[in-house]
């Protein structure tokens, strides 16, 4: 959804074991007209190995939209995980 490539831009450190994903359903929208029952949700947590990324994340990001989708995002920005975890 931003145009992130693995092991070019990020690189897995974790991930949410499947029983442990966030599902939800929905009642209406493009997802129901597709026939699609709700979305489940996998949280993983990434390291970034671009360089230049590494000080700006919008300089590796694309977030024009992808697949012929609309764009999801208008910005994108480092946080420190500590600020992420407590919300």
């Amino acid at each position: 959804e931003v145009g992130l490539s693995l092991g070019k831009h990020i690189v897995p450190l974790a991930a949410m074991a499947d029983e442990a994903a966030v599902r939800y359903e929905v009642a209406g929208g493009w997802m129901a007209k597709e026939g699609l029952a709700g979305q489940q949700m996998h949280w993983v947590l990434f390291q970034c190995c671009d360089p230049l990324g590494d000080a700006d994340a919008s300089a590796m990001c694309d977030l024009k939209g992808h697949g012929g989708e609309e764009a999801e995002f208008t910005d994108v920005r480092w946080q420190a995980f500590d600020e992420v975890v407590a919300g």
